[in-house]
Formats: structure tokens, sequence, C-alpha cells
């Protein structure tokens, strides 16, 4: 066929050799090494197929742009294999055909096996600087890419993904992400002094137009070694994920007949030996092999563990063998130095009995601090030790992210300060030379809201109370009110902070239903009053109204000590007369106050993981409700006294933002000492659905109120998952 890489493509089929040799295999492509008879090289056949029907029309295109990128940055001078033939395959696919390069190796097997690192090292910085100066963007860079021959001269490879922009058309961005993704895959085997002569030789190599958008070198050298461990990081996170390669027949494994994963350096007679040794006589497995039985999530979590440890090359256990059978299993190799060229089974380990002191973790614990890691629990279980001391990680440690420098919290903390400045100044703003400037304001960012992804959590949660299409224009009309009376809200809350100066506003703007006899009459019996409240309509304007008329009490909310809000909302409260007190705290604290004769109010509607619940319908959804009203109503001998504050809303007109707030009660939920939480929690969730029907446009529908989904912890006592989760830190 023509040499011309622009020419159309070859129908025919390239030669079969006769025994051709996979060489790799990866999602939607293959590498074969075929023999050619004629010549002593031979070729190398590379063929496109997607697994997928709706991604094949994408292998015309890949082909093609492997096959000419080959021809162009040869005839440019960069060292790449001579493309020679392209054409359409057997099967629909397409495939290039290249010379083959004799005894070559992939750079990642040259550096593990060669005693002359820094002349590699610094041909492939060369060849890197090559391809940069004839301007490839390649977005897939690491060490298999390029193939490095017995002379010690370097070739680049696997192009179908970049793109050829032209000399000088690569600016500092792209150059800077190319060596932060190089320092990220290679971080593991070359040392900091390696990386650093990498990196001056590129620089070097590169053409002086290029050289000189670098800018300050030094700097840029510091930013590829920040974000090449950041990068690393969040690769090697991805292989405990069940969509990585570490679960799939490519890359780093092989899926063999019944559900059998193995590490793809295991030879096939090894695997079914060390298979026959778990189904019949577990004694006879090698040391430094762990077999563990249990449920298919535990089998897959160990394994994901283990190939994250792998890919850091992190003392520890190494994927080896995995069933997901009628019996799942898993078979870990045992790695004192994360080395992938150890022999299987060479080190015996023992478990540590209790957690190793700081110097006998000082070692790897400087490992984890060089990859930006730290274990999430320093359980003695996630330690192994070899029988000559040496201190390794066990399927039972748990990787995070190492916690953020002080530079980075001094940042958040100058963030945090900046927001508390705002919300201090907020009140302020509700002054009356520019509280109508202000509101309308608030007023436009409320309509321009439509567009964010506030209006798609709406219309989602309105879906739960208002499924069907017959109801998408009621969920819009609604999500359009809801907009605009949280800006409405935050007036509000602004005037509200203002203290005693809006006090005549509070007298004309809430106004009480003739219901609060109810009120009056728990409030008369000495007991105390426990209100129970919906975010709906404005519930801050509530406990104001009711301390007017001569009451004491207290709120119980969510304190943040790091949220300005959360402050917020307690300075707002405190002037006029009731506090905040804390959702985690005592429950002892709000029993007094009711003994004492207070009102305490909840608003328990939002889901609150960290409080008992149980799962019962809400607004047409099943949802975690808390049971922490109903436990506090048993406990004080008093009813739960639901009360809401909300405008008045006519169908279809939304909120009426010129009539006053309404407050009214519903008929007290009385208790008795016989019955448990549920029928009580029952009784408030209907009045509420009854409520938030009745005026839907004023309750907080952005808040994912059904987020948490069943699982089987819901049967455990939240008392009992609090003492193991202690237990287990200690």
């Amino acid at each position: 066929m023509s040499s011309d890489p622009h020419s159309p493509p070859d129908s025919g089929h390239p030669k079969a050799s006769p025994a051709p040799k996979r060489l790799r295999t990866a999602p939607g492509r293959s590498v074969d090494f075929c023999e050619d008879p004629q010549q002593q090289t031979g070729k190398i056949v590379k063929r496109f197929r997607a697994r997928a029907h709706y991604a094949r029309p994408f292998d015309k295109a890949r082909a093609h742009r492997e096959f000419e990128g080959l021809r162009a940055l040869e005839a440019l001078g960069v060292r790449v294999p001579h493309a020679v033939e392209i054409g359409q395959d057997v099967g629909d696919g397409w495939f290039v055909s290249l010379e083959a390069i004799p005894n070559a190796i992939t750079a990642t097997e040259a550096l593990q096996t060669t005693t002359r690192r820094s002349k590699l090292l610094a041909e492939l910085a060369r060849l890197l600087a090559s391809l940069h100066n004839a301007g490839v963007d390649q977005r897939d860079l690491h060490g298999g890419n390029a193939l490095v021959d017995p002379q010690g001269q370097a070739y680049g490879i696997d192009f179908h993904s970049a793109r050829l922009r032209g000399r000088g058309a690569l600016g500092r961005a792209v150059l800077s992400r190319d060596m932060s993704v190089l320092c990220a895959s290679h971080r593991e085997w070359i040392t900091p002094r390696e990386r650093a002569r990498f990196f001056l030789t590129w620089s070097r190599a590169l053409h002086p137009d290029l050289a000189s958008q670098l800018g300050g070198r030094s700097e840029l050298a510091l930013q590829v070694e920040k974000v090449g461990i950041q990068m690393r990081r969040k690769a090697c996170a991805r292989y405990e994920q069940p969509s990585s390669r570490w679960f799939r027949d490519s890359g780093s494994c092989r899926l063999s007949k019944g559900g059998l994963y193995a590490r793809r350096e295991l030879s096939t007679a090894l695997c079914e030996t060390l298979q026959s040794s778990v189904s019949h006589d577990e004694g006879s497995l090698p040391k430094g092999l762990w077999l563990f039985r249990g449920s298919e999530s535990e089998v897959r979590t160990y394994w994901g563990r283990a190939a994250r440890l792998d890919g850091h090359r992190l003392p520890g256990p190494r994927p080896c063998l995995m069933s997901l059978g009628a019996e799942p299993w898993v078979l870990l190799e045992f790695s004192p130095n994360g080395s992938p060229d150890a022999p299987l089974g060479e080190w015996s380990f023992q478990q540590l009995s209790i957690a190793p002191t700081d110097e006998e973790f000082g070692t790897l614990s400087a490992e984890l601090s060089e990859r930006g890691l730290q274990l999430s629990r320093g359980l003695a279980a996630a330690f192994w030790t070899t029988k000559n001391g040496v201190l390794c990680l066990s399927p039972h440690a748990e990787l995070i992210a190492q916690k953020r420098s002080s530079a980075n919290g001094k940042s958040k903390q100058k963030r945090r300060e900046s927001r508390q400045k705002w919300f201090d100044y907020w009140p302020l703003l509700q002054a009356p030379p520019i509280r109508p400037i202000v509101n309308m304001g608030l007023q436009s960012l409320a309509a321009g809201a439509r567009w964010t992804r506030l209006q798609a959590a709406l219309l989602d949660n309105l879906s739960v109370a208002f499924p069907g299409p017959e109801n998408l224009s009621k969920r819009r009309q609604i999500a359009r009110h809801a907009r605009h009376h949280m800006a409405r809200l935050a007036g509000e809350w602004g005037r509200l902070g203002r203290g005693e100066t809006e006090r005549d506003w509070l007298e004309s703007r809430v106004t009480l239903d003739k219901s609060v006899q109810l009120f009056d009459e728990q409030l008369a019996r000495g007991r105390g009053v426990l209100i129970v409240t919906p975010h709906l309509g404005n519930w801050e304007l509530l406990a104001p109204k009711l301390v007017a008329r001569g009451c004491r009490g207290a709120v119980v909310g969510r304190r943040r000590l790091r949220d300005p809000g959360g402050a917020l909302l307690e300075q707002m409260r405190a002037p006029w007369g009731f506090e905040t007190l804390p959702q985690d705290g005592s429950p002892r604290e709000i029993l007094r106050r009711l003994r004492d004769g207070q009102v305490i109010g909840i608003l328990p509607d939002l889901e609150v993981p960290r409080l008992a619940g149980i799962r019962l319908p809400f607004l047409g959804k099943e949802a975690l409700v808390m049971t922490a009203p109903a436990a506090l109503a048993r406990a004080a001998r008093v009813p739960l006294l639901p009360a809401t504050c909300v405008l008045d809303e006519t169908a279809g007109s939304g909120p009426n933002a010129h009539s006053p707030y309404r407050i009214r009660f519903a008929p007290p939920i009385e208790r008795l000492a016989t019955d448990d939480n549920e029928p009580a929690t029952r009784a408030w969730i209907s009045v509420f659905e009854n409520w938030i029907r009745e005026a839907p446009s004023q309750w907080v529908w952005y808040q994912d109120r059904w987020r948490t989904p069943p699982s089987p912890a819901d049967a455990i006592p939240l008392a009992t998952l609090r003492a193991a989760q202690r237990k287990a830190k200690s």
C-alpha cells in the first residue's frame, strides 16, 4: 500500500503470522507480534476493536491517528517505530502494522532491570523533549508507552490518543502537565535525585522557544513534585474500586474460568497449583501467602486494598488470586519491600498484637508521608512484621490522604474569617436606607438560580411528593416560588439579627391563630412545652413571638463550631431571649428545662443520621426519621405539640409576601409509657405532611431529605454502633 499517511486505507488484511503472540490487551485494542518469514525482525500488529457497538465507529479514527502520527513524527526525525500498513481487520475492526524493534522492552521494565539508570533516564528525557519539540500532545504518558532496545535507544509508541499540534504549539500548561503525569506514574521506583536529573535533561533538550515558556525552572520542578504526589495518590486510590484494572480482564490482572482473578505476572501453571491448594489442602500453601474467606464484598475490599498498596510499592500484601465463586476467597502475597520481583512466598510474617511504637513506625511513616498518605486508624491489626522485624502493612490497613499542611489550614481559616465578616455585616445590610436595594438583589439572585444546580435539586425532590409528568408544570411553579421564598427568608433573618430595633416589625409580621390556646393550656400545666415544627415558612419567627408572650425556652439545633452560618443563627436568636442547645448534647439539659416549665423547640423533619431514627414514609417515600422528639416526650411525660409559622398561600399563586405569617398549632400528641417511639413519630409526620402540602412553596426542598438508602445497619441500635466505633478507635 501507499506510504502516504493521507492515502486511503487498504481494505486488505494483514498477513497472518504462523503463530501470533499476544503482547498486550487493553479496553478496545490489542497488540500482537507476528513473525515474518521474509524478515528477521517480524512485525507488530495493533488492532482496534471496541467492545461496545456505539464505539466501533471510532476504531477507524484511532487507527488513522496512530498511523498518521507515526509517519509524521518519523518525518520530523523523532525516534518511533516505522508504520508499514493500515487497513480494516476481520470483524469490522482496524489494524496498524509496525516494524518490530528487535528485543525491545518497555521503559518500565528497563528501569527495573538496568544497572545504568542515569543513562537510560537521560535518553528517555531527550525522547520526551523531541516529542514536545514536534508538538505532540500525548495524554497517556507512562513508562509503558516507550520502548528501549538493547543499545539503550528509546522509541515513542502508542499515539492513537495523541494530537500533533505542530512545532512550538505546546504551552507551559501542557509541558507542566506531562511532567506531572510522568512524575506521578514513576514515583515509586525513581528517587527524587533521579527525577531532578530527568527534569534538567528534558528542559535543556527543549527548543529555545519552548524552554523560554517554562519561566522559573525551580518553581516548575516544585510544582511538578507537588502535583505528582496528588495524581499518584488519586490513581492508586482508584485501584480499590471495582471499575479499576484490578477487577477486569486487562491491565494488571487476568480473568480465568470460574470467576478467578489472577495477577498477570503469575504463570497459568502456578495459578492452577495455588487454586488447587486453596480448594483441597490449605496447609500446602507456600509461606508468605495470606488466605481470607468471607463475603464477596469483603473479598473485593481486601483485593482492592492490596492492589492500592502494590501500586504505591509499600511493604505489605500484593494481589495474588481472587475467586468470586460460590465461596469467595482472596489469596494475597506478602512482600516486605513492595518489590514485584520478590519470589512468591519468600517471606514469613506474623500479626502484631499491639500497635508499633513511634520508633518502629518511623521508616514506614516516612514512606507514607512521601506519598502523601496516612493511616486512618493505627490499629495493631493494620501491621504485620517479618521474622527479621521488618514492619509492613496488612490488608486491614486503611489509607487516607494526609492532612493538609499548616499553610493550607491557615488559608482555610482566612476564608472562614472572611465569611464570618460577611455574616456579621448582614444585619447592617437590613438597615432601613439600603434594605430595599438588598432585598431586590436577593430576589434577582433567586430568579437567576433557575439555571443553577439549586433548580435541579428542587425539581428532583419535588418529584417525590408530586410525581408523574402531569405534575411537571406544578413542580416548576413550586420551585420558582421556593427560590424567591428562600431570598425572602435571608432578608427576614437579617432583620431578626438587628434585635429589639425590629420589635414593631415582628409584632406586625407575625400573628397568632386561635389554636394558640392549645399552647397556653400546655404551658399552664407547669411541666414545660415540647414543640415540634417543620422547616416550613419562617420557623425562626416562631420562638421570638412566643417568647414575647412571656415564656422562656430554647431551640435544639446542630451546632457547627467552624460554620459562620451556624454562629449567625445563634447570634440572631440570642437578643430575643432564647438559646440554642446542641443536637448531640446531653438530653438531661432538655429534660431539666422542661421540668422548669420552659418551652423547647425541635425541628425534626430533616434527616440527621447521627441521631437514632426509624424508617417511615414521608411525603410519599420512605425516609430516615429521628425518634428523639418521641423519646424526650416519654421521658419528660409531656405531649408533643406541633406548630408552624407560614404565609398564606393560595393554589397556584404561591406565598403572599405582603400578608403576615400566621402561627398555628395542631392538637397535642399524647404519649403512653408503654408505647414505643413509632406511633408518636408517625403522628407528627402526618401533621407535617398536611402542612407542607398546604404550603409547598415554603418548605426546604433543596435539602436532600431522602439521601440515606436503607441498609442492614438500620436494625442495629445506634448506641451499639457508637460503642463499636469507640472500641475500634481505642
